[in-house]
C-alpha cells in the first residue's frame, strides 16, 4: 500500500497549510480511466467523502512515458497521492521516479520499485499507441467462448506456453464455459487456415517467430481481418526466438516476450505475473487499493478538525471498516521521512500487507501491519468492470429453480392423493360384501371384519388354532 502511504503524507503536509483544501489524489492510466473514475466515487461514498474534502484526477498516459510526465509536472504542486497503473511498467517505474523526486506519495495496486529500470522477465512488447484499444477490445469479445492457438511442429514448448496464457485470459471471466481449438500452421497457407480459423474464434493464439507473424498478419490485412476487427492476435515469444526492435503493427495485436529460462521451461507463475493484469483478480487489488488510499484521506479529514499524534492517526485507521486485524511492529527508520506516510503497498499469497512509516521528535519508528484482513468483500455489483448480466442471470436461475420445487412437490400431492382414491374406489361396496356368500369351511373359520377408519383397511383375525405347532394341531 505504498501509494496509500505517500498519498497520505502528503495529504498531511499539505492540510496545515490549507485546512480547507481538497486532497487531490491523481491517478495515471493508460486506459480504463471510466472504470478507475467509477471505483473512486464508489470509494468516496463508501468512506462519506464527498469532492470538497477529496479531489479525483485521472492523467491518460497512452502509455506514452511523456505524455504522462508532462501534465505531472504542472500540477506537482497541488498532487497529494500519485495512484500509478503498472500496465505499461515502464512509463509507471518513471512516473514513480519522478514522484521520489518531487517528494509525492506513489501507490500502485502492483508494487513497483522505484529504482527498477528494467523490465520484468516477461514483457508486454506491443505498439503502446494501440495497446489500450486492443485490451478493451479483448475485454469486449470475451463474452465469445471460442478461441483458437496456431503453432508450429517445430516449437514443442509452444503448445504448453499458449495454453497456459490462453487459460490465464480466459480466467477473467470463469462464468462462460471456453472451448480452444489447435490448428497446425503449414507456410505459406495462412490465408486458408485464418479463414477456417475464422468460422469459430475471434482470440487466435500464435506461438510465431517474427517473420512468420509478419506473414500471418499480412494474410489477415489482406483478408480484412484486421480492419473490420473481426480477429485479434496474441503472439508468444519463446526464449531463443529474436525479435527485431521494431515489432509488425497492428492493433489486433499482442505479442508476449519471454526470456530465457532453466532448462527453456515455461514458468507459470512468471507467465501470470505479466498476463494477470488481464484477470479479475487484480481488480480486486484495485478495489482494495482505492479502498486503503480513501481510509487514509478519511483519516486525515477527521484529522484537520481533530488534529492527533500519527501514532493516534495511525490506530484510528486501523479501526476503520476496512481492516478488521492487524499485527505491527516497530523497527529503525532513516531520517528525513515525512510525519505519517503510507509507503508500501504489497501482496503476499494475495494478503494485502501494508506500510506505515511514522516520524516524531523523539525518533523515527517504522510501523508495519504485518498482515490485513478486508472485512467480507465486494459484491459484483460492487465492481464497475463486472458483468452486467449477471445479476440478472442469478434471478432468472433463482426463479427456475423455485418453479421446479413447485412442480415436484404438486406432482407428489397430486400422485398421493391419486392412490388414495385408488384404494377406496377398488374395494366392493358394502352391500356386495354382505351378500356375498360365506365360506364356512373347517379351513376358513377366521372371522373377517371390516375396520371403521376412514380407510377401510380389512383386518383378518385368525383362530389360535391356525397358530399351533403342526403336531399339536393334528393331535388335536
Amino acid at each position: 500500500m505504498r501509494w496509500l502511504k505517500v498519498v497520505l503524507v502528503v495529504c498531511s503536509l499539505t492540510s496545515s497549510s490549507n485546512a480547507r483544501r481538497p486532497i487531490v489524489i491523481t491517478v495515471v492510466a493508460s486506459e480504463l480511466q471510466e472504470q478507475y473514475a467509477t471505483a473512486a466515487q464508489m470509494a468516496l461514498a463508501r468512506f462519506q467523502l464527498n469532492a470538497s474534502d477529496v479531489q479525483i484526477n485521472i492523467v491518460d498516459s497512452k502509455c506514452d512515458y511523456t505524455k504522462a510526465v508532462a501534465p505531472l509536472i504542472l500540477r506537482r504542486d497541488t498532487i497529494d497521492v500519485l495512484v500509478v497503473e503498472p500496465k505499461c511498467r515502464e512509463v509507471a517505474c518513471k512516473v514513480a521516479d519522478f514522484a521520489s523526486e518531487w517528494q509525492v506519495p506513489v501507490v500502485s495496486p502492483i508494487p513497483l520499485k522505484r529504482t527498477e529500470r528494467k523490465r520484468s522477465l516477461i514483457l508486454l512488447s506491443i505498439e503502446y499507441k494501440t495497446y489500450g484499444l486492443l485490451l478493451q477490445k479483448l475485454f469486449d469479445h470475451f463474452r465469445w467462448n471460442r478461441a483458437a492457438f496456431l503453432t508450429s511442429p517445430l516449437d514443442p514448448e509452444c503448445p504448453s506456453a499458449v495454453t497456459e496464457v490462453y487459460n490465464l485470459l480466459m480466467r477473467s471471466n470463469n462464468s462462460i464455459s471456453h472451448y480452444i481449438y489447435e490448428e497446425r500452421l503449414k507456410p505459406p497457407d495462412y490465408k486458408e487456415i485464418l479463414l477456417k480459423t475464422a468460422y469459430y474464434a475471434k482470440i487466435v493464439i500464435t506461438c510465431l517467430t517474427e517473420p512468420e507473424l509478419r506473414r500471418l498478419l499480412k494474410a489477415s490485412e489482406d483478408l480484412g481481418y484486421s480492419d473490420t476487427g473481426r480477429m485479434y492476435f496474441i503472439n508468444i515469444q519463446l526464449p531463443g526466438k529474436h525479435f527485431s526492435e521494431h515489432l509488425p503493427h497492428s492493433q489486433n495485436l499482442l505479442n508476449i516476450r519471454i526470456k530465457p529460462m532453466p532448462r527453456g521451461q515455461i514458468i507459470r507463475e512468471q507467465i501470470k505475473k505479466r498476463v494477470e493484469f488481464l484477470s479479475e483478480a487484480n481488480y480486486t487489488k484495485l478495489i482494495q487499493v482505492y479502498d486503503a488510499v480513501f481510509l487514509y484521506a478519511s483519516v486525515l479529514v477527521e484529522h484537520r478538525d481533530d488534529p492527533n499524534t500519527p501514532r493516534d492517526m495511525l490506530e484510528r485507521l486501523l479501526k476503520k471498516s476496512s481492516f478488521n486485524s492487524g499485527t505491527t511492529e516497530e523497527v529503525p527508520l532513516s531520517h528525513g521521512r515525512p510525519q505519517l506516510e503510507l509507503q508500501v503497498v504489497a501482496y503476499e499469497a494475495t494478503v494485502p500487507k501494508v506500510v506505515f512509516v511514522l516520524g516524531g521528535d523523539t525518533g523515527d519508528r517504522l510501523v508495519q501491519v504485518r498482515q490485513v484482513n478486508w472485512i467480507e468483500g465486494h459484491a459484483p455489483d460492487d465492481q464497475p468492470w463486472g458483468d452486467p448480466d449477471l445479476p440478472q442471470m442469478a434471478i432468472v436461475f433463482a426463479a427456475l429453480g423455485a418453479f421446479i420445487i413447485v412442480l415436484v412437490v404438486a406432482f407428489l400431492l397430486i400422485h398421493r392423493w391419486i392412490k388414495a382414491n385408488s384404494i377406496v374406489t377398488g374395494l366392493p361396496d358394502e352391500d356386495n360384501v354382505e351378500d356375498a356368500p360365506k365360506d364356512v369351511s373347517q379351513e376358513n373359520q377366521n372371522r373377517t371384519y371390516r375396520s371403521t377408519s376412514p380407510s377401510h383397511v380389512r383386518y383378518t383375525l385368525l383362530n389360535p388354532r391356525d397358530l399351533a405347532i403342526p403336531d399339536e394341531r393334528s393331535a388335536r
